[in-house]
């Protein structure tokens, strides 16, 4: 319900009529139920009547209309209050609705008189100290102590509740807005002892019922109701827990429940706990009352109410939109507050400015609205801009405000140009790079940039950009020095950024191609930083890494053209990040001269791991690799040693072991760096088999050097040298081709079409004498191959040899060109195919799983709200797996199954939220699938798996799209959908788990984690 808003103090008006008034008001959700279909959910105190009886009651309807009333008068509950001392209750046996008045101690809660009275003590809880449970019902506000000296543990654990017999406690209080309460910051030593608190509140609800607890929790966190344990679990410590990663079903009685935690942690890590109780159908538990202990601290609305304030720039200023978000405990009566805004000079307090004024109604309905207004200053400058919502200031928030003039407005006016020029673009590749560009500098005038200089600066090169678009020009053709590109990502639909150098001659000259050197940047850095250590100008640790981002050094001009991808922030060599650089090479070509034989590429850190996985699963692209400081041990990664290894894990770490792709470098030299004191054994594994290989490398290990070893190997441009001198053979008469995945199936003129065994390391050994014009190839785990020969000068009578089998020479075609062989049966020998052998339905290249394999395709994200009871957990999981690679910035679409295009589920692949009974695309595929469900089972590969908690992760062709796949992430109810962000990395075709695998979050390999089964699907996809 919106109550009239009024904005007055300083108007401020325009040419086009806006002023700085506008129309605020804030909805929050209340939990709770009122009578009267127009009623605020807020009204009522105490009773006037407290004289009747806690369960008086009289009839209220009769039974001829009891069913009506029922929907009209509750909203389709059986009970609801008219006040704090009045409430109604539907009695089905009588079909009537019965009144019932609550003597003094007491309260209605769901219609039903709740004595206020804790099971121990001797006071009644105060009406006025009550709270709601509104929102997505989180307790997010605790009486505390911390920390619980052991000599007090024993007594606490022999009686957990027994503090609330006390009159007054000790308690301070812990308040988390977001519904996260943080209870344990990070601590820089690992205690002796396990760190234990204590948290404690009550519960109130009308009637005795089942409901169920749901948590998420670093430590080890055990839950009381009264002195009855009722959970007891642990985790490991995380500031970022799950909403509801466990869960317990308990008995609550009627009347005042004590509900204490005790959390521990052992080590230094930050801890923390999500805690709600949720109806049995799922959904967020209703009709219950919550208060903090007595005499102890309590939360006020400041600290339980979320406050976000977003600012869009405007002509002259500031777009705000101000909101509040309930999540959990909330005041049970919350009158309309007052809001206002004023505007301050910086540092000064005083004299401020009315931005703002109104009234804020809060409603039940919506958990979250806001107020939206402008702040146009009046002249450039550092201002502050004070909110405040409440009589007593109750909610407060000061946000900076930097607002830069006439460059604010230049900025503004080119966001609002960019779209018609992008249009007008002669490429997109051009209109990306130039809505990027912009939205980059909107970006930073909302996020108040600091770097006035180099804001001004950017924001000349875009106006430049735009006079150019406007006359039909494409103005990054022409642009040398350092260039900000951008391109529209096919995976998740937003645009990536990639920087580059284009060095003065490559202008001069137009017609000659030049070299492409990419380099990588490291974990915590920019592409920028890559650009600058590449050439020897790597930032100082003093200066700040954004400075040195946006303030880069004059580039020599080396004859090459330098590329630094963004590769999705972190994402480094996992998916995103590979399928970045390879997507940065082809809008280089696509954009530039580049010389084709004459790509390389480099880094340091996660860059020089990028630097040896990329080439080698890509061989016939690159020239040549200079890896710094990498790590390309994947085997001996800590978190692989350290842990136990399932089957299927064992064929996955093989799989992605860039060691076992070696052979591939036979035309790729490596330039390899590391620092002694920095485990030179990372890189050495590689260095190794290239020499084993017999392959051109050179491993320079400092021994001085600990992991900063960029200075050294980018010092004065020589490594840019070593790179533009590496030329790529164009069809070298032998190549080698090794390869666990069918993704990595090609090397210059040697293409893999079927694996025997998918579970081992496939190779082919390809040789051709144009001479002779005799083709040898030796194949190790290979069923079929092509190879294309339409660039040798292969004479008539030309025979291949297989796997050395001379006696079987094959006759080779007149004007060979792509030529197929394949295995006769199993074991067999190979033979001549006129045709490609065809792989339709089988796996193949880029539909061949695992699960992850999905992150290089068009993702869409559908969760299934057909079950309310499963809605909210869904759509928790989806925007879990919105950012599938955790190291990576990338955003997936999320859809609800009602509102997802039939032509995106056509055309993407669909990571589906939720089985058969929460999700309609689900239910139009199951067919398709390899899966069936029942109410408390499910059937993977025709075994049966049973229990409420069980839930399947899958990976599987797209039933309507054979070049896309179908990911399943589902439970038989909502705590296996849940469960499924507890998968690690690497994960195979597909897992069938229940709540055993929450015992850990992320990590590469399953480690404490148990499922129940798990593997491949075979080459049919059965």
């Amino acid at each position: 319900m919106l109550s009239p808003s009024r904005f007055g103090g300083s108007r401020r008006s325009h040419p086009d009529g806006r002023t700085t008034l506008g129309t605020a008001a804030i909805l929050l959700g209340i939990a709770g139920v009122s009578c009267q279909p127009n009623a605020s959910p807020h009204s009522g105190g105490p009773s006037a009547s407290t004289s009747a009886p806690a369960s008086a009651s009289a009839s209220a309807t009769s039974a001829a209309s009891a069913g009506s009333a029922k929907t009209e008068l509750c909203g389709g509950a059986d009970g609801c209050c008219e006040s704090d001392g009045v409430g109604r209750v539907f009695r089905d046996a009588e079909q009537t609705w019965v009144e019932e008045r609550c003597s003094e101690g007491s309260v209605c809660v769901g219609g039903r008189c709740a004595s206020l009275r804790p099971p121990k003590g001797d006071a009644a809880i105060r009406r006025e100290d009550l709270l709601a449970i509104a929102g997505d019902g989180f307790i997010n506000g605790w009486g505390i102590e911390v920390p619980v000296k052991a000599a007090a543990l024993e007594a606490i654990e022999r009686e957990p509740g027994a503090w609330a017999s006390a009159r007054e406690t000790s308690f301070g209080s812990a308040c988390g807005a977001s519904g996260y309460v943080s209870i344990f910051e990070r601590s820089t030593q690992k205690p002796q002892t396990p760190e234990i608190a204590r948290l404690a509140g009550y519960l109130i609800s009308g009637k005795a019922r089942r409901v169920q607890l749901k948590a998420g929790f670093g430590g080890r966190l055990r839950v009381y109701l009264g002195d009855r344990l009722i959970f007891d679990e642990a985790r490991p410590s995380s500031p970022k827990p799950f909403v509801d990663e466990a869960a317990a079903e308990i008995d609550l009685g009627a009347g005042v429940t004590p509900v204490t935690a005790l959390l521990e942690r052992r080590d230094g890590a930050p801890a923390g706990i999500f805690l709600r109780f949720k109806e049995q159908g799922g959904r967020p538990a209703r009709d219950l009352l919550y208060a903090f202990p007595p005499g102890g601290a309590a939360c006020g609305l400041g600290e339980l109410a979320s406050v976000a304030v977003e600012r869009a720039p405007i002509k002259d200023g500031f777009s705000i939109e101000f909101n509040i978000n309930l999540t959990g405990l909330s005041p049970r009566a919350l009158p309309e507050m007052p809001f206002r805004a004023e505007l301050f000079a910086e540092g000064n307090r005083e004299g401020g400015r009315e931005i703002a004024t109104g009234n804020i109604a809060f409603n039940k309905s919506p958990r979250e609205n806001g107020a939206i207004f402008r702040v146009l200053p009046e002249k450039a400058g550092d201002f502050e801009l004070a909110m405040e919502v409440g009589a007593k200031k109750e909610i407060t928030r000061r946000e900076k405000i930097v607002y830069r003039g006439d460059l604010h407005d230049r900025i503004v006016d080119l966001h609002a140009r960019a779209p018609d020029l992008a249009k007008s673009a002669p490429r997109k590749a051009t209109g990306d790079s130039f809505v990027y560009h912009v939205g980059a500098l909107i970006r930073a005038l909302a996020d108040n940039h600091p770097d006035k200089s180099y804001l001004a600066a950017r924001t000349k090169d875009a106006e430049k950009i735009a006079k150019s678009l406007a006359a039909g020009e494409d103005p990054y053709s022409t642009k040398t020095g350092i260039v900000h590109r951008a391109y529209t990502s096919e995976l998740d639909g937003r645009l990536q950024p990639y920087v580059a150098f284009i060095p003065p001659s490559y202008k001069r000259d137009v017609s000659k191609s030049m070299p492409l050197v990419i380099t990588f940047h490291g974990l915590e850095s920019q592409p920028e930083h890559a650009l600058r250590a590449v050439i020897g100008e790597a930032a100082d640790d003093a200066i700040v890494s954004a400075h040195a981002a946006r303030h880069l050094p004059s580039f020599p001009d080396y004859g090459v053209l330098l590329a630094a991808p963004w590769g999705y922030g972190k994402a480094g060599q996992r998916q995103l990040g590979e399928h970045d650089v390879l997507r940065v090479v082809r809008e280089m070509r696509e954009s530039y001269r580049v010389d084709e034989r004459r790509i390389s590429i480099t880094g340091a850190s996660l860059g020089g791991t990028v630097s040896f996985v990329v080439p080698l699963h890509y061989p016939d692209i690159f020239s040549a690799a200079a890896p710094l400081c990498g790590y390309p041990n994947l085997l001996t990664w800590n978190s692989v040693r350290s842990a136990p290894h399932t089957p299927w894990e064992d064929v996955l770490l093989q799989k992605r072991y860039i060691g076992n792709y070696a052979e591939n470098g036979l035309h790729l030299p490596l330039h390899i760096v590391h620092g002694g004191l920095d485990g030179p054994e990372r890189s050495k594994v590689i260095a190794d088999r290239y020499r084993e290989l017999g392959y051109a490398h050179k491993f320079d290990v400092q021994d001085d050097l600990d992991h900063n070893v960029w200075d050294y190997g980018y010092e004065d441009g020589r490594m840019i040298a070593w790179l533009k001198s590496r030329v790529r053979p164009e069809r070298p008469s032998r190549v080698r081709l090794a390869t666990g995945e069918y993704r990595y199936f090609k090397a210059y003129w040697v293409r893999l079409i079927a694996i025997s065994d998918a579970s081992t390391i496939a190779s082919i050994d390809a040789r051709v004498d144009e001479k002779s014009g005799e083709v040898k190839v030796a194949t190790r785990n290979v069923d079929a191959f092509a190879l294309d020969l339409s660039g040798f000068a292969i004479p008539s009578g030309a025979s291949a040899v297989i796997d050395g089998k001379t006696e079987q020479k094959i006759p080779l075609p007149e004007k060979a060109q792509n030529i197929f062989f394949t295995r006769a049966g199993a074991g067999g020998s190979f033979q001549l195919s006129e045709t490609e052998p065809s792989r339709t339905g089988k796996k193949r290249p880029g539909v061949s799983g695992p699960l992850d394999d999905i992150l290089r395709h068009p993702v869409l994200i559908v969760y299934g709200t057909q079950d309310p009871a499963q809605t909210d957990a869904n759509r928790r999981v989806a925007e879990h797996f919105a950012s599938y690679d955790h190291w990576a910035y990338a955003r997936f679409p999320v859809a609800a199954d009602t509102e997802a295009a039939e032509a995106d589920i056509a055309k993407k692949s669909l990571i589906l939220i939720g089985g058969p009974a929460s999700n309609r695309v689900t239910a139009d595929f199951l067919s398709a699938l390899p899966v069936q469900f029942e109410a408390n089972a499910l059937t993977v590969r025709g075994k049966r798996y049973e229990g409420r908690d069980v839930g399947v992760s899958l990976i599987h062709p797209h039933p309507k799209n054979e070049a896309e796949y179908i990911v399943l992430h589902a439970g038989v109810g909502e705590r296996g959908t849940l469960a499924s962000r507890h998968l690690p990395q690497l994960v195979p075709d597909y897992l069938v788990y229940d709540g055993q695998i929450t015992v850990q979050r992320g990590e590469l390999l399953l480690d404490k984690r148990v499922v129940l089964d798990g593997g491949f699907f075979d080459q049919n996809w059965q």
